[in-house]
């Protein structure tokens, strides 16, 4: 564990000047990051004991707690006793995450001086109150009085005794009486009654002036370091003023004026702006501690890693102490440093043939040796000429010596981020050196030029000659091969088994942070409305004479029904048409129209017959709509499943039913509608549902919002897993880091032997190893779709939705348009259940739902819901959670801990495949790109024919637009789709 140690308390010597010099100034704050060993036993047995005597205090829980308060906290403090309670559970909580406090004697005085002030000034208003009220409970009966000290403390004594365990109305044993909980007239307790009756010998109301005086005095003693600062000529004012210095500030410089406005700007939130590669010292920070009056350590979650940018060189490097026996062109016998300084020019030799059984035994020896990872031991191969140079060496520092590379390398390795040690300026210098050329008259070469391009020439022909004795034909390639798979069995990358070796290799375990004093969010936090009885009244009412008119306009065209039974929703009310025997159902349907004239609506649904029964459902809109609050709900949801952390609340039945869902028998939803149909309402309680039953360490998200204002009000809670992404150009790459955890997941499955989440998470001992649900919202589809790479995040969300089940990951897709280019065909497939919202025609609700029904929806939470394994549809109205409900909720979360992103998804990338970013290797690629997209259509015979280009060139262009995910695939005759709008670009 990391922790950080923060110091404050701190003043600076005043002289009455504007002096801004660092040098006169003590340190503020300081930080630190350095390990410490955990709290031990006896802190934590402690802080439980100290935690439950406080409780049983404050709530004043047995005569035991009754007995404490009283005493210990009521008789002495008065009303502050609760800021006494508050610190206690203050420093037991710090006591539970690792903080502890370290304050010196002065800074325990101001507070303990400050405490006995506020005391004093509360009781000398409450005797002034108590005057002019005239009474019983506390008693002062004039102005002054030689006997008030007296009084006033029988009075305190006789007040506090009436309200406490010893007085009349105490209470049970168990249970205190709540007029006790609270004594008005106990102020600041027998302290401040103590300071007040002596102050009141000047008075009552000049016994509340000196209280304040004393007040103030304390207040410059903090603020100045000396309470008669202001009445010290300036020359003698030493005292020490609170000044917080940034933590930028912590070295010392030499004094210079600044003008007042940049004064103004330095503050204490420049705390923060420390880089996480600054450190202090041991000695500085001991010398911190002396210097403050108070330190705080603090703990930091952030893993304890090693920031040095440059790895330590061993000396072996310097040395040349590593062996050479692996390279292909070593001799260990030959002085390669003589040879290359004092070699003459020896001609060149006849080249020979290659013997064939010698390369074949070579490359047996080779695969051998490369099967049972034996080091390889090959002799050198001889040479048609009598000399041998060394190649120069390629490095990052280009072809140089190995002493040249070395005094680089150390000049690098001596600079630190802390600043210049006496070898940067020679580094800057000699990077920044220019070489003089001379200048030479044209048509004439130097003698310099003449030898270097004569040795280049000499050692072209050299390394000609090197390749080709080094020259390995196919042929020999191949024997090499196949004596290598002959001999060892190897096998290629590529085939199946190896991949799935590779698989079972990313069964990497990872521990997460678990928070075992995390709360849920009570149910209180939601709020409970509803239509009252006088409404409900009303609705039935009205429901009645509907049903009375739907009657009699059977009687009028005589059809031979009647309606035997209404359910009245919250949104919609549902007659049940019992038809007479020998009456025909279409006889029925065919007056829809007709229903619609005699009850005044468009909307009515026709339900033939309702499933499970012998009747023909009608349904109309409500004339009074009910909201079905999100509280109502979540009350009445099944015991059996209030373990399962992904039920949520969808809404309320036209029968008066409570609908759930369970997103991991789902296992994806898809959730659709026009704008303001509900849907984003939907979402919000979704997700609401999910926060109200699982902590950070069981539930993941991951919230992908193009709009930038819907999911933003979640930012805040520790559930995430990154930050809420609306920047799409890496939205699919957020996809892909899922699939990536995805296939993590299954290799620990694999490793495990286990076929599911719940499979593995139950084999796990500790709650630190086991795999949280990951819940990967994505508000509008439809921009994503637009501003990524269309192709790409299809083939994601095909990947996640076909293969996440099992491994405890769940998609949730909302969208606004349900068209055919939005919701594909691949993404209907692996989303069975849906949630279609009001749409405006018949062809939207078929593409979200498969059928009809949706386009008469009459909006504002009017929904239908596919059950999962099953075709049937299920009207509802949804459940509503309000903006203040929200952040409500999302405030107990934040508040609970701290937010923890995991490492991984704070790595995204942008995605390079887009559209935005890269181009063709053809010049004119980029024309044919924008006149593809604004005629939407693309072929190779169209570029031909309008670019003037041949069919090769044509049809690479086709290629690269297919790969960069513009243009689709070949459908047979039909002509291509072009992904991108010419309205998205334009």
């Amino acid at each position: 564990m990391v922790r950080a140690i923060y110091k404050g308390g701190i003043m600076n010597n005043f002289n009455g000047l504007n002096n801004q010099d660092d040098n006169d100034r003590t340190r503020a704050f300081t930080l630190q990051k350095k390990e410490r060993r955990a709290d031990s036993v006896s802190w934590i047995v402690g802080a439980l004991l100290l935690f439950f005597i406080n409780l049983m205090s404050l709530g004043r829980i047995t005569i035991v707690g009754q007995f404490i308060d009283d005493v210990f906290f009521n008789l002495p403090f008065g009303w502050f006793k609760y800021f006494l309670y508050l610190l206690f559970f203050m420093v037991d909580f710090a006591i539970y995450f690792g903080i502890k406090f370290k304050p010196k004697k002065r800074f325990l005085a101001m507070v303990i001086i400050t405490w006995i002030s506020m005391c004093w000034i509360i009781s000398s208003i409450l005797f002034i109150v108590a005057y002019n009220v005239k009474t019983e409970d506390f008693k002062v009966n004039a102005i002054w009085s030689s006997t008030i000290l007296k009084d006033s403390i029988s009075s305190y004594f006789e007040n506090w005794t009436q309200k406490s365990l010893w007085g009349e109305n105490s209470g049970t044993i168990w249970v205190a009486n709540p007029e006790t909980y609270f004594n008005l007239w106990a102020g600041g307790g027998l302290i401040g009654t103590i300071l007040a009756g002596f102050s009141a010998y000047t008075s009552i109301y000049f016994g509340l002036v000196i209280a304040l005086f004393f007040f103030v005095l304390d207040m410059i003693w903090i603020f100045t370091g000396d309470a008669f600062f202001f009445l010290k000529p300036k020359s003698k004012r030493t005292g020490k003023r609170l000044r917080i210095l940034s933590l930028k500030n912590n070295k010392n410089s030499s004094y210079s004026p600044k003008v007042k406005k940049q004064r103004n700007n330095r503050g204490i939130f420049s705390l923060i702006n420390l880089d996480d590669d600054d450190g202090f010292e041991e000695r500085n920070i001991l010398a911190s501690m002396k210097e403050s009056d108070i330190t705080i350590e603090l703990p930091s979650y952030n893993r304890n890693s090693d920031r040095n940018i440059y790895e330590e060189v061993n000396t072996d490097f310097y040395n040349d102490d590593f062996s050479n026996i692996n390279l292909e062109n070593y001799n260990p016998n030959q002085d390669y440093k003589n040879e290359f300084m004092n070699h003459q020019e020896q001609g060149l030799k006849k080249i020979t043939d290659f013997n064939l059984d010698k390369v074949r035994e070579e490359a047996k020896y080779r695969a051998e040796s490369f099967v049972r990872e034996e080091p390889v031991y090959t002799s050198r191969r001889e040479k048609d000429y009598d000399f041998d140079f060394p190649m120069p060496i390629e490095s990052k520092y280009g072809q140089v010596s190995t002493e040249q590379a070395r005094e680089q390398l150390a000049k690098e390795t001596n600079i630190t981020p802390f600043g210049a040690n006496g070898k940067t300026q020679e580094l800057v210098k000699s990077k920044t050196k220019k070489e003089k050329v001379e200048e030479t008259p044209e048509g004439q070469i130097t003698l310099d030029y003449f030898i270097n391009e004569t040795k280049k020439e000499k050692e072209q022909v050299k390394k000609q000659f090197e390749e080709f004795n080094d020259y390995t034909s196919p042929m020999q390639e191949n024997l090499a091969r196949n004596i290598l798979y002959s001999s060892s069995g190897y096998q290629s990358r590529n085939n199946g088994k190896q991949q799935m070796e590779v698989n079972t290799n990313k069964a990497v375990e990872k521990q997460q942070f678990v928070n075992d004093a995390y709360q849920l969010p009570s149910i209180e936090i939601l709020t409970q409305k509803g239509n009252n009885s006088v409404q409900q009244e009303e609705v039935r009412k009205a429901a009645e004479e509907k049903a009375q008119r739907i009657n009699e306009t059977f009687k009028q065209f005589g059809v031979h029904a009647s309606v035997t039974n209404m359910n009245i929703g919250p949104t919609v009310i549902k007659f049940e048409i019992q038809p007479e025997p020998g009456t025909k159902v279409n006889s029925i349907t065919s007056l829809e129209n007709d229903l619609k004239l005699a009850l005044a609506t468009q909307n009515v649904i026709m339900e033939s017959p309702i499933p499970g029964k012998q009747a023909v459902g009608i349904e109309i809109p409500n004339d009074k709509p009910e909201i079905v609050p999100m509280r109502t709900v979540i009350e009445e949801q099944p015991i059996t499943k209030m373990g399962s952390k992904l039920y949520f609340a969808i809404g309320k039945t036209v029968t008066g039913d409570m609908l759930f869902g369970e997103l991991d028998k789902m296992p994806h939803l898809l959730v659709a509608g026009s704008t303001g149909s509900g849907k984003s309402v939907m979402i919000n309680g979704i997700i609401s549902s999910i926060l109200m039953k699982a902590k950070p360490h069981e539930v993941k998200f991951l919230m992908i919002d193009p709009k930038k204002v819907e999911l933003s009000v979640y930012s805040s809670i520790p559930h995430l897993l990154a930050p809420v992404i609306s920047d799409m150009s890496v939205a699919n790459s957020a996809l892909k880091k899922v699939i990536n955890e995805m296939e993590r997941r299954y290799a620990l499955f694999t490793t495990n032997g286990v076929k599911n989440i719940d499979g593995f998470n139950s084999r796990q001992a500790s709650s630190e190893t086991k795999l949280p649900y990951y819940v990967v919202i994505i508000d509008e589809l439809a921009d994503l779709m637009m501003t990524s790479n269309k192709k790409d995040v299809e083939d994601s969300i095909m990947r996640l939705t076909q293969l996440s089940r099992a491994a405890g990951i769940h998609l949730i897709v909302a969208t606004q348009r349900p068209s055919t280019d939005v919701i594909t065909g691949v993404i209907k497939s692996n989303i069975p259940v849906r949630i279609a919202f009001s749409v405006t025609s018949s062809i939207d609700s078929r593409t979200i739902l498969d059928s009809s029904g949706a386009e008469r929806l009459i909006g504002k939470g009017d929904l239908l819901y596919t059950l999962p394994g099953s075709a049937s549809l299920v009207r509802a109205q949804g459940a509503y959670i309000s903006d203040d409900e929200i952040e409500a909720l999302v405030r107990h979360c934040s508040t609970q801990q701290q937010q923890i992103f995991d490492s991984e998804f704070l790595k995204i990338e942008e995605d390079t495949n887009t559209i935005n970013m890269g181009a063709g290797s053809d010049p004119m690629f980029n024309e044919i790109k924008d006149y593809v997209i604004s005629k939407q259509k693309a072929s190779t015979s169209l570029i031909q024919r309008q670019f003037a280009i041949g069919y090769n060139r044509a049809a690479k262009i086709v290629d690269e637009l297919e790969l960069m995910g513009i243009i689709g695939p070949q459908n047979g005759s039909k002509p291509r789709e072009v992904y991108i709008k010419a309205e998205d670009i334009y």
